[in-house]
């Protein structure tokens, strides 16, 4: 099994793939499962999703370009938040937002105007794609001053490289604005003032202090610049201390930036306050001791919003979000009406958040920079928020929407339905564990404690179980080689919050369970407590007739790949030396009270000659009923599977078709059509070959099951009460 998280990522984009989609195209073609998880996991273009499609299942989309819903049913299930919030309650808690507004002052507001004014000689007369330089040195500052003043000296710089005398009169125009904005000080900028009143007031705002190591705050801009102007302007005015405030941006390593992540969610780590750029805005988890966010620059790109928020209005906040949104409020009309568009897209989070569910929605295009792009040009335009709200209106279509079709996803009681249970002889795994170190006690020193309202077991690792654990990551070993298990979940459940906490971010208390490596030591040890060819056998006064004979059978029958697909537990029942019947292990165990009862061994031998002489007959019958099984189960499986072989001969016939047509308006020489199609033709082969070997090695099972004598239950004299 393989599973990918954030599988936007492996997409294949274009005319080419990345190293993430070949290697993902490679992993999928050696795995029976892969599950790819994706909040985003389509940019708008049919061709880039179909690539994760294939990646599933290679044989599904005959065309890229063109394909519906039939081509991937079964492939894909997409919920969102609000499908989903009455099954997890109070997981998801309801977000507050609020748009927290302040008047420019004077040194902001004449800012403006040499901005508005400016006009370009040279700068921006040819554009090349993207948005001209000076919509980036608007985004610029509407961040911060030091952003803006960082843009302006970059391109200064880069003009006067060039020792072209048509940028002269650029380069004054820009030194002028480079000056007024210079005369910005963080005592004038009231955006930032504004940030500093909703992080302290009391009443207004959030009256953080940075005192409480559970309260911790974090803070989003787009420009590195502002970040690290935000840093030390806040060091000062909060009066914080340096290791209370860190900054996460792009230029930090990976390790670097998980490190600052991990530290920010433990309570017993001095930081207090992150500042981040949007680099902390996909795939991180900051909710853990935050609920509070600061946009102190508002995205151009409703993705971003969904990105930024999601880092702490996730499943598993404790406490209501609080997002705020700091908006700089101008007179200047050209500036007033391109932040009126920014506060649109506020709106629109919203609305698109309760209403439809996807943000990226709205604009309808599904990639960060497509969008920024859409914003930016309604900004070069003048166009109006109304008129900008109008035309987003008219694109927003949602491709996923149209492959799904109208259905409503399910509510979730099916999936319920499908949770199954093994059956055990125990009530719950602590009662196995504690029965089962309790026999080898006699054995060999285990040292162990037994909690039974808590389910709880403290023990110290034996030398066998401690070289065991040489094999598994080393976080997983306890200190002093002490484990404490517990299988009651709320104990779990706050031992991983107080571990957050710690410095060693790993639960003291680990869940007793059937995949717990202590578990898996006690089973092999149980296993191997039987030599080969041996199986206990077991007196039973009450439930079993004095003439009754039980053999517990394990009866298994492998695919091509030595895979279980049919694997059986009955009871073979015989009364007085002759076959009487078949009986599923469930049943049988609650007719004889297994499990239910303890069996005495009274240490003295029992007659076995009797038992080794229905042996044979016991293998035959098992033989017999585990070759039905296997029928009933071919009966089961062949109509769906005929039916999916019939389905990819018409995949690999629209295959073929396809092949045919994408080469029927070509220019290339027939010579090289032909051999590209040939080429095209033996990948088509490759895929559907391997896929059809994967299918025969898979479901293909033969009629000689491995049968394997667990137990042997016998009738006892009353009175008489033995297990060997």
């Amino acid at each position: 099994m393989i599973v990918i998280d954030e599988a936007h990522n492996v997409a294949e984009r274009g005319n080419n793939s990345s190293l993430r989609a070949k290697l993902v195209k490679l992993l999928s073609r050696r795995s029976d499962i892969l599950i790819m998880l994706s909040a985003t996991p389509h940019d708008g273009k049919a061709k880039s999703f179909a690539s994760l499609m294939n990646m599933l299942d290679p044989t599904a989309i005959a065309n890229p370009e063109d394909y519906g819903p039939e081509d991937i049913k079964g492939l894909y299930i997409r919920r969102f938040k609000k499908d989903i919030q009455a099954q997890v309650e109070s997981a998801f808690k309801e977000r507050q937002i609020s748009v927290a507004g302040c008047d420019a002052g004077l040194e902001e507001e004449a800012a403006f105007d040499v901005f508005t004014k400016l006009k370009f000689t040279s700068i921006d007369q040819k554009r090349t794609g993207g948005q001209l330089f000076k919509t980036t040195l608007e985004k610029s500052l509407f961040s911060s001053p030091a952003a803006c003043l960082d843009t302006i000296g970059n391109r200064i710089e880069r003009l006067n490289k060039t020792g072209d005398e048509r940028y002269h009169r650029d380069i004054e125009s820009l030194q002028e604005l480079h000056e007024t904005v210079r005369r910005i000080s963080s005592e004038v900028f009231s955006k930032y003032q504004k940030l500093l009143a909703t992080i302290k007031d009391g009443h207004k705002g959030f009256g953080w202090t940075g005192k409480n190591k559970t309260d911790r705050l974090v803070i989003f801009t787009e420009r590195i610049e502002t970040l690290f102007f935000l840093q030390a302007s806040l060091l000062r005015d909060l009066n914080l201390k340096n290791e209370q405030i860190n900054i996460l941006h792009g230029g930090m390593s990976d390790m670097g930036q998980q490190d600052m992540v991990e530290g920010f969610g433990k309570e017993e780590s001095k930081v207090r306050l992150l500042i981040a750029s949007d680099v902390a805005s996909e795939g991180i988890n900051l909710h853990y001791l935050c609920h509070r966010m600061i946009h102190f620059d508002i995205p151009w790109s409703l993705m971003v919003f969904q990105q930024r928020n999601g880092r702490i209005d996730r499943y598993g906040q404790e406490r209501t979000p609080q997002i705020v949104y700091l908006v700089t409020q101008s007179s200047n009309e050209k500036i007033r009406g391109d932040m009126r568009i920014l506060e649109l897209l506020i709106q629109k989070d919203e609305e698109t958040v309760k209403n439809i569910g996807d943000p990226a929605e709205f604009y309808g295009v599904y990639d960060i920079d497509e969008e920024e792009s859409i914003t930016a040009k309604a900004m070069e335009t003048g166009q109006s928020p109304e008129s900008f709200e109008s035309s987003i209106a008219n694109r927003a279509v949602d491709p996923l929407t149209i492959l799904f079709g109208e259905d409503q996803p399910p509510k979730g009681e099916d999936g319920e339905a499908k949770t199954l249970s093994m059956p055990t002889l125990f009530p719950d795994t602590y009662s196995y564990m504690k029965a089962s170190i309790t026999h080898l006690r006699q054995y060999q020193s285990i040292q162990a404690a037994f909690y039974p309202d808590e389910k709880r077991i403290d023990m110290t690792a034996p030398n066998d179980l401690k070289y065991r654990f040489r094999f598994l990551p080393k976080e997983v070993w306890p200190e002093n080689g002490s484990f404490i298990l517990s299988e009651d979940k709320d104990t779990i459940q706050k031992e991983i919050k107080r571990s957050r906490k710690d410095k060693k971010a790993w639960p003291r208390i680990n869940y007793l369970w059937s995949l717990n490596p202590v578990v898996e030591w006690i089973n092999d040890k149980f296993l191997a407590a039987f030599g080969r060819h041996e199986a206990p056998i077991l007196e039973l006064e009450d439930s079993l007739e004095t003439d009754e004979v039980v053999f517990i059978i394990s009866g298994l029958i492998p695919n091509q790949k030595s895979h279980p697909l049919v694997h059986k537990w009955f009871g073979i029942s015989f009364r007085d030396g002759q076959f009487q019947d078949i009986e599923e292990f469930e049943s049988l165990v609650k007719r004889v009270s297994l499990g239910k009862n303890n069996v005495a061994n009274a240490q003295r031998p029992v007659a076995i000659e009797p038992l080794q002489k229905i042996l044979p007959q016991a293998i035959e019958q098992a033989k017999a009923w585990m070759s039905e099984q296997r029928r009933i189960f071919e009966d089961q499986i062949n109509e769906k599977l005929q039916h999916h072989l019939d389905a990819l001969e018409r995949l690999k016939g629209k295959q073929y078709v396809q092949l045919e047509f994408s080469f029927e308006t070509s220019r290339m020489s027939e010579k090289r059509i032909l051999s590209t199609k040939e080429i095209r033709r033996r990948e088509i082969e490759a895929v559907f070959d391997e896929y059809m070997e994967w299918i025969e090695q898979t479901m293909t099972t033969e009629d000689n099951p491995y049968i394997q004598v667990v137990a042997v239950l016998k009738g006892s004299p009353k009175g008489n009460k033995a297990w060997q």
